[in-house]
């Protein structure tokens, strides 16, 4: 089963200059499960981050 807003979600990342990942077989809740995929993508985010 594809995701119907896949491609819509993903144009509107771009558009804001956000970043984007796709998590082969897994929705929005499912990609807990999938974390040694999903974490290589927010772990940059993360140290880019800094405290106030």
């Amino acid at each position: 089963m594809t995701d119907p807003y896949h491609d819509s979600m993903k144009a509107v990342a771009q558009r804001a200059g956000a970043a984007f990942a796709t998590i082969e077989h897994a929705d929005h809740g499912g990609a807990w499960a999938k974390a040694p995929k999903v974490l290589p993508h927010v772990l940059p985010f993360l140290a880019s981050v800094t405290r106030s």
